[in-house]
């Protein structure tokens, strides 16, 4: 179980620096998660986690079909849709919001700061992904 965890520390330090550098969340990156995700299915099965990515998958489809209405293009990246769901599977229903609020408040806090430092009208949003699932499982701890 430690080398699932380490996994997904080495996977998520890979995705946030590729996508704070190069803005796109790298395939070898998303595989590696996932893989971490599986991995702690296979050692403790939790149908709540696939629940939770069911969840996810609906939340983020939502959000993206309504801002791609609105706004009239794409808000979210293919990864961010693909690595939403894969951080489900560590997640139990009650962490849920807790996981929304953090990766929403990183994500807008990412959003501002990325569009008055570099002037960019994207930002990348793993890292707030990312920070929700961490802050949602130190939570656990305690």
């Amino acid at each position: 179980m430690v080398m699932t965890y380490v996994l997904l520390g080495v996977s998520s330090v890979y995705i946030v620096v590729k996508d704070v550098r190069f803005q796109h969340i790298p395939l070898k990156g998303l595989a590696l998660f996932f893989g971490a995700s599986l991995l702690k299915q296979f050692w403790e099965p939790e149908l709540e986690g696939i629940g939770v990515a069911v969840s996810l998958v609906i939340i983020l489809l939502s959000c993206y079909g309504l801002f791609s209405i609105f706004k009239c293009k794409p808000t979210m990246g293919t990864g961010d849709l693909l690595l939403g769901p894969s951080c489900g599977l560590w997640l139990q229903f009650l962490e849920l919001p807790a996981f929304l609020v953090m990766t929403g408040l990183l994500g807008l806090i990412l959003g501002v700061y990325w569009r008055y430092r570099w002037k960019m009208i994207t930002f990348p949003f793993a890292p707030a992904l990312l920070f929700g699932l961490g802050i949602s499982l130190i939570m656990r701890c305690f």
